[in-house]
């Protein structure tokens, strides 16, 4: 089971102080969040930044910061803990013998005594091992805390849950992912002696010690984007941007803390490039006391060369590295290197598996109540259009294979910046102000997928909404085409339906954090980059924040994206939708046979409304149900409901609460989908 998570809005914001820089921008960070739990020393300032670090200490080959995840915290007096309270320093590692490589079985007690073992996940195929069990056998042979292994060729660290009745376990546990296990597996066989580990919720407690903080490192616009759209004037939306959350976890001050960063391309079968180098210096101090600082970089760059070849898929490396005037005695997390890729055909803005052709999950947010989430996209050049969208929904349950019911709509917005009221005929909002606002969204197409169809359709399975079940928002075209256009933002949002027993979750990535960069373009700039469209998740959008622009930043609702803020910074961890889209690059042209008669004629009055919209229904035949379900004009959930035995249909909808604004209403029959446009003035 991974890991499923009902994300809060977040209100907090905090100060910005300005430290001077020679090269970049530094920003230094308030004293503002002291920790609370017991048994970490107080004050630690900035411990919700960085969470707790996995390292490997020896040998050099290996050392450095590991992508982790840490155990879901339960709620029974018998649930395993996952906050380090006393830090590991240095500790020797032990694995099981190859026998019991996943830890099945217990071993003597003190055989992993003061130790850290280092375990596998569990075998691919077969039967696997709880992973309390595992836990609970390392414990009870002596070891101090047990880091997993994702077993998964190239698969990123998950979550491992708790399941009850399989002993107490008071060690902390934790996963990595499949490359950095490996190396670490490979190192052990050769030298059982020679792999030591740091599990910390700060530093080494050394006197010389910078570091990036996790995950602190701006990325790209996407993490795969065709190669077609890089070109040599790139847009606003693929420009680079350096800069990174670096922390002094010494004692010392550090005087001379500089960034470097170099952008590297390789296209497929051919030789490495070298895009783009600079630097970023900090004269300091760098306080000990103030340890943690955003160093950026004041201008943007171009990510094309004319050296890369036409046409021509590849691989980008942004590589990080701190320096600085002393000696840095834990120099392991003083690089760190990003990687994103051209494509034929992709986009896609979290971590996504090539070989099975398909975007990592690795976590699932959301719950609670119905939602509507997913990333925005930029399309630089034209032409091609949506041939699938991937993505993965998840119920809250312990069987991962669990058959899914019923369906979940895809809408595909273009965003529009700045909009005339179609009720007055004069402009709203300021044109190109950069803000996604109420009215700027212009539903393009919709798509419905109805669960049950394959044998994929499962609980955390990759669903393909096939461009089969694509049609316009009128429903007089399917399959629809949609042409993607030139200098254009789409917003792909998932709206993962309901069900009758359990929440569904959207699935992301639970690796990549987008804050950084679009805290440092928004600081450097007032460039809004957006990921994703912010979401209330569980909370109605009928709100007095309805005209308020959405935010790139999940989970957010009136922070601003300039706060140097922690939970801010925390909560966006990860927090990119796995939804992926496959584009075709030569769309048949729109066919007369791909117009069809709707499948309901559909009456909304008064539109526009104010306290009351009527609804008048029409099938052609008698459905088991018809659902209703109503969206605002920035993509967000406002009400929903079914209604059985259906042909005629005639209601209406309490609008008293629905601020002014535009309003989609969509209806679904099995395996069909609409929309119809109203608006709501008062």
């Amino acid at each position: 089971m991974k890991q499923f998570n009902t994300a809060k809005k977040l209100l907090l914001a905090s100060l910005i102080g300005v430290a001077s820089s020679v090269n970049g921008q530094t920003i230094t960070h308030p004293l503002a969040f002291a920790s609370t739990d017991p048994g970490v020393d107080s004050p630690n300032w900035y411990r919700n930044y960085v969470g707790v670090r996995v390292e490997v200490d020896a040998p050099a080959s290996i050392a450095g910061d590991k992508t982790s995840t840490s155990a879901i915290i339960g709620t029974g007096t018998d649930d395993w803990p996952n906050i380090v309270y006393t830090n590991l320093y240095d500790l020797p590692i032990v694995m099981p013998p190859a026998s019991d490589s996943f830890f099945a079985s217990g071993l003597p007690a003190g055989c992993m005594a003061g130790k850290i073992a280092v375990v596998w996940r569990g075998p691919m195929t077969g039967t696997g091992v709880y992973f309390v069990t595992k836990a609970y056998n390392a414990q009870q042979a002596g070891a101090v805390a047990i880091v997993l292994i994702n077993e998964y060729p190239g698969a990123e660290p998950i979550t491992p849950a708790y399941v009850s009745g399989y002993g107490t376990v008071t060690i902390p546990v934790y996963m990595i992912g499949n490359a950095d296990g490996i190396a670490i597996r490979n190192q052990y066989m050769a030298d059982t002696n020679s792999v030591r580990m740091t599990i910390t919720n700060w530093g080494h407690d050394l006197t010389n010690d910078l570091g990036f903080v996790p995950g602190g490192y701006a990325l790209w616009h996407n993490y795969a984007i065709p190669y077609d759209q890089i070109t040599p004037i790139n847009p606003e939306a693929y420009k680079g941007l350096d800069g990174a959350f670096i922390a002094n976890y010494g004692t010392n001050a550090a005087y001379n803390v500089t960034l470097s960063d170099s952008l590297f391309f390789t296209p497929d079968g051919s030789s490495t490039v070298q895009i783009h180098a600079g630097s970023e210096n900090f004269p300091g101090p760098f306080n000990s006391i103030d340890s943690i600082y955003a160093i950026f970089s004041n201008t943007e760059y171009n990510v094309y060369s004319s050296d890369i070849p036409a046409s021509t898929p590849g691989r980008y490396d942004l590589k990080y590295n701190i320096t600085s005037d002393s000696t840095d005695l834990y120099p392991g997390d003083n690089s760190a290197t990003y990687s994103f890729y051209t494509t034929d055909s992709l986009y896609s803005k979290g971590l996504y598996n090539f070989t099975a052709n398909q975007p990592f999950v690795n976590s699932w947010r959301g719950g609670g109540a119905d939602f509507i989430w997913g990333p925005m996209y930029y399309v630089a050049k034209g032409g091609a259009s949506v041939s699938d969208i991937q993505y993965s929904i998840a119920e809250n349950t312990t069987t991962a294979a669990t058959p899914l019911s019923g369906n979940s709509n895809v809408y595909i917005f273009k965003w529009v910046d700045g909009f005339i009221d179609s009720s007055s005929g004069t402009p709203v909002d300021y044109p190109m102000d950069g803000i996604v606002q109420n009215g700027e969204l212009q539903l393009a197409a919709i798509g419905d997928y109805t669960y049950g169809l394959l044998p994929s359709d499962t609980s955390e399975g990759i669903l393909n909404l096939r461009v089969n079940n694509i049609t316009d928002p009128s429903g007089l075209i399917s399959p629809y085409y949609l042409i993607l256009d030139s200098n254009s933002w789409y917003y792909f949002a998932v709206d993962p339906g309901s069900s009758t027993t359990l929440p569904l979750f959207l699935g992301v990535d639970n690796v990549l954090n987008p804050y950084p960069r679009v805290y440092g373009r928004y600081y450097n700039n007032g460039i809004m980059d957006y990921s994703n469209i912010q979401n209330g998740f569980a909370e109605s959008a009928i709100s007095t924040y309805d005209m308020y622009g959405c935010l790139p930043l999940a989970g957010s609702l009136v922070g601003t994206i300039d706060s140097v803020d922690s939970f801010n910074y925390s909560s966006m961890i990860g927090l990119i939708p796995s939804v992926a889209v496959v584009v075709n690059k030569n769309p048949p042209r729109l066919a007369v046979n791909n117009t069809v008669k709707p499948f309901a004629d559909v009456n909304l009055f008064p539109n526009p409304a104010k306290n009351e919209l009527n609804v008048s229904l029409q099938l052609l035949q008698v459905t088991n149900s018809v659902t209703y379900t109503v969206i605002d004009g920035l993509g967000r959930f406002v009400s929903k409901e079914t209604h059985n035995n259906v042909m005629v249909d005639n209601f209406a909808i309490n609008t008293t609460d629905y601020p002014p604004g535009n309003y989609y209403l969509i209806i679904n029959i099995t395996g069909k989908v609409m929309s119809e446009k109203f608006t709501i003035v008062k």
